[in-house]
């Protein structure tokens, strides 16, 4: 708490540097900024205590405000903000009024070019493409097999079942809302970029064991697909089906399933008045005393780490492979260690998992990247427990705190209630009504959109 109020006087005394030139240009603005600071400044001296910190009220009353009269300040100025004489985009968008708005960040930021521009047809081919399982080799897997929509894009199993029902992969299938707010991706972050997911996916022997050449003979014999194509990506006129417009079109379509209109952003933006009064305390606990805010960083909340948002984080937490606490076995899934690159094969880097957003959570069970719990009450007992090493395993990397949490049976109840709060799936649940034909009397005629399992 000493630390927090004299980083927020900090940020007082670089803006009462502007004071002068803004009460020139908006006296009641530069009036308002500097009443407005140290009122802030007023209520974190008074109130000390870590645990019954009310975030949410200094949040809504000295945090938003001085955001939003930074932001009129910098325009009555007459500023430059940095997306004005850069063409890179800026991972946070200096523009946005709000943190809890739905462009606070930037998706631009973690996408290629290709993928940042993409239009209407661009997005609309990439949903074609995702719910058809023609981009499998038994055209009976499709994106949508392991990523439902009505789950949050996830499939409610463990882990997701194996191509041609051989077994499983080998991880719980991950939301793709808001997955695009991430500099890396898979559980052990093996990629670096959006676009790379698929190619893994395409060539895995466990999900869709075809090859790029495969799929653009297999989706060129369809006219309507070649004609999707060609007004997606009308400058690849003789060649409209190819590597590029594949991954770009299925990434631009991931990248638009951002849900960050839940009834908590609502309320943090003052859209709404009231929430429920155990969400209010769960807010408050998941960025204090449970300690949930150190990993799964706001406004997204998952892993991406502030305050410039370019960096996603991993974590050793010690999963078990089992849900029994009593007797707990370690789950021996090597993560991140093993993910394929020479600079992470590493001790520290030992069963280490990328930090997911606990956005749609009520919508995404089961939990962790094996699967391993099926309600939230089994993982808040096991951070609570301090996670395997607070369970009593041999995990000298744990990153996790060994330490018991001490939350009592209503504080968890009060952390899942404000987690719930995180739903919205607005506007992505719909599925293609049909699938583009192929040629009279071809078998791909007869697929499901979304697959057959």
């Amino acid at each position: 708490m000493q630390e927090a109020r004299i980083a927020y006087q900090s940020i007082s005394a670089a803006l009462n540097l502007y004071e002068p030139e803004l009460a020139e240009k908006d006296a009641e603005l530069a009036q308002n900024l500097i009443n407005t600071l140290e009122n802030g400044n007023t209520y974190l001296s008074a109130h000390q205590d870590f645990d019954s910190f009310d975030r949410i009220a200094f949040f809504k009353n000295y945090i938003d405000p001085v955001y939003e009269m930074i932001h009129e300040a910098h325009k009555a100025l007459g500023l430059s903000f940095s997306m004005e004489y850069s063409s890179a985009p800026p991972s946070l968008n200096p523009k946005s009024p709000e943190i809890f708005s739905d462009d606070f960040i930037n998706k631009g930021y973690y996408i290629s070019y290709a993928s940042r521009t993409a239009n209407e047809k661009v997005i609309g081919l990439g949903r074609m493409l995702f719910f058809d399982p023609a981009l499998s080799i038994n055209n009976e897997r499709s994106c949508a097999s392991c990523h439902q929509p009505e789950k949050a894009f996830t499939d409610g199993k463990r882990k997701s079942l194996g191509l041609n029902f051989n077994g499983t992969v080998d991880r719980n299938s991950p939301s793709l809302i808001n997955s695009v707010y991430a500099d890396r991706y898979f559980h052990d972050l093996k990629s670096e970029y959006l676009e790379d997911q698929i190619e893994h996916v395409i060539v895995s022997r466990k999900e869709f064991h075809t090859t790029y050449l495969d799929l653009f003979s297999k989706l060129g014999e369809s006219e309507e697909y070649k004609q999707l194509f060609l007004e997606a990506f009308p400058e690849k006129a003789n060649n409209p089906i190819d590597r590029h417009t594949l991954t770009t079109s299925i990434t631009a379509y991931v990248a638009s399933l951002t849900g960050l209109n839940s009834p908590f952003d609502q309320y943090m933006r003052n859209e709404i008045n009231e929430i429920d009064s155990s969400a209010y305390r769960g807010f408050n606990l998941f960025m204090g005393k449970a300690v949930c805010g150190t990993c799964h960083f706001a406004p997204v909340f998952n892993g991406t780490v502030p305050p410039r948002f370019v960096e996603t984080e991993s974590e050793v937490l010690g999963i078990l492979a089992n849900n029994d606490h009593e007797n707990p076995v370690l789950d021996d899934d090597p993560g991140r260690a093993r993910n394929g690159r020479a600079s992470e094969r590493s001790d520290i880097y030992m069963r280490s998992f990328k930090t997911p957003t606990v956005r749609n959570i009520a919508l995404t069970a089961p939990y962790m990247h094996n699967g391993v719990y099926d309600h939230l009450e089994e993982v808040m007992d096991f951070y609570n427990k301090g996670g395997g090493g607070g369970m009593g395993l041999d995990l000298p990397n744990q990153t996790l705190p060994f330490d018991s949490l001490g939350l009592n049976t209503q504080e968890i109840t009060d952390v899942i209630s404000f987690m719930q709060m995180l739903t919205d799936t607005t506007g992505m649940t719909s599925i293609p009504s049909r699938l583009p034909a192929f040629p009279e009397g071809s078998e791909l005629n007869k697929r499901k959109v979304g697959g057959l399992y």
